[in-house]
């Protein structure tokens, strides 16, 4: 789900919350967009200078940072989050140009 105002990209995870062991299932999620849509969506050109705020969001309304990396070729974007638990995260996905803006003045 995209939202113009938070410029976020949301997803909502579904897994059991445990394995057959009984260890806690660990997500691991990778989204690949062409630059073409990077740019429709949050407006810029993304580079290797892209950076990703990933936030995940449980059932309880607990919140966490997801670990993310974000690599990118000629035409596409790609990003992997991981390490976050299961049974239904929220995953919420802002990207950023990661070129910091000067100042005037």
């Amino acid at each position: 789900e995209w939202s113009p105002d938070e410029k976020t990209l949301t997803y909502r995870m579904a897994s059991l919350s445990r394995d057959e062991r009984g260890q806690l299932n660990r997500g691991n999620f990778d989204l690949v967009m062409s630059k073409d849509l990077v740019r429709c969506l949050w407006g810029f050109n993304p580079t290797v200078s892209a950076r990703a705020e990933v936030s995940v969001v449980y059932e309880d309304g607990k919140s966490s940072l997801g670990t993310s990396s974000v690599r990118t070729t000629k035409d596409w974007l790609y990003l992997n989050v991981s390490g976050y638990t299961f049974s239904k995260p929220t995953v919420r996905i802002k990207l950023t140009s990661g070129v910091k803006k000067k100042r005037s003045g």
